[in-house]
């Protein structure tokens, strides 16, 4: 506690409680949230406060129909109490993941995005996250944290904002892009989400589309082989056709990327690596060095070299 605070423990033990029910007045909610993140501030809560906390923001109330201020608040609240009571918020883990889930679910304003995101790979990074939910203890249809998360995430992508004209918060697709995408690819229990859905992606006629989803999977050297080998045909097929069909050199850049993570990975299995390389890259890259096509074979050169 900070003694400049003016406020001791037992006294923001009794606010606690106070703004907490508050959260259910629809005209006190942003000065509520704003007391909890102006106590959090100063305080060290317990295991036993942390789990009210996070029960509040995962019971009944309508975040997203909280003022944007507010929003804005709770994922700076979230921000706050993983600086200063990790330790007690692990031992709610799931709660914890749950309450997060909960508050960006469905949000839009990019100003809180900028914030939730950073924050959601805090969660990824603190966190336990199975992707298995009987494993997790509940119900075998019900879906898994790891799954719950990465839909709330994944729904951002491709990111599509562009600032309005004068736009007064500076905020840009960059940065937007650069929060956003690491999380798809942020723990191995993502893979069985995150590589169909940007094998998809692959797919998508959107060349930016395509360059993004090949950005991500450059990002992903966490997966495992036998996350990835049911994937590689289809993974293959796209990214190498961005290469040798190449648009841009973002695109091609991307593409080759994408291909040295993928062989990382691959990697780390010397049976699959092998197999990898005498048959996908022998048939499909390799023979095509001789092709009487110089652009196809500067394309097949670029990807030996990945």
């Amino acid at each position: 506690m900070d003694p400049a605070s003016g406020i001791v423990a037992t006294h923001a033990a009794t606010l606690l409680p106070f703004f907490l029910a508050r959260l259910e007045d629809q005209p006190s909610i942003e000065a509520s949230i704003q007391g909890l993140l102006n106590l959090s501030l100063t305080t060290i809560w317990s295991a036993d406060q942390i789990a009210l906390i996070m029960s509040a923001l995962v019971s009944d109330i309508a975040l997203q129909q909280f003022p944007q201020a507010a929003r804005h608040a709770v994922f700076s609240l979230f921000d706050r109490l993983l600086d200063a009571n990790l330790a007690q918020m692990q031992q709610h883990n799931d709660l914890v993941v749950q309450a997060f889930i909960h508050a960006l679910d469905g949000e839009k304003d990019p100003r809180c995005l900028l914030l939730a995101f950073p924050t959601a790979q805090r969660i990824y990074q603190h966190f336990t996250i199975l992707a298995d939910a009987a494993a997790a203890g509940a119900d075998p249809d019900d879906a898994s944290l790891a799954e719950t998360l990465f839909d709330v995430t994944s729904c951002y992508f491709p990111i599509t904002f562009r600032p309005p004209p004068g736009d007064p918060f500076g905020i840009t697709p960059e940065q937007l892009k650069n929060a956003l995408h690491p999380l798809l690819v942020a723990i191995p229990e993502n893979a069985p989400f995150a590589l169909p859905f940007l094998s998809e992606k692959l797919t998508a006629e959107s060349r930016h589309a395509r360059r993004d989803a090949m950005e991500v999977l450059a990002l992903g050297p966490s997966l495992g082989p036998h996350d990835v080998v049911p994937y590689l045909g289809e993974l293959w097929s796209s990214i190498r056709a961005e290469v040798v069909h190449a648009h841009d050199d973002s695109g091609e850049r991307a593409a080759l990327a994408a291909i040295t993570t993928l062989t990382t990975v691959l990697g780390r299995d010397a049976a699959r690596i092998d197999a990898f390389l005498a048959d996908t890259i022998e048939r499909d890259v390799v023979r095509k060095l001789n092709d009487p096509d110089a652009n196809e074979a500067t394309a097949h050169g670029k990807i030996v070299a990945a």
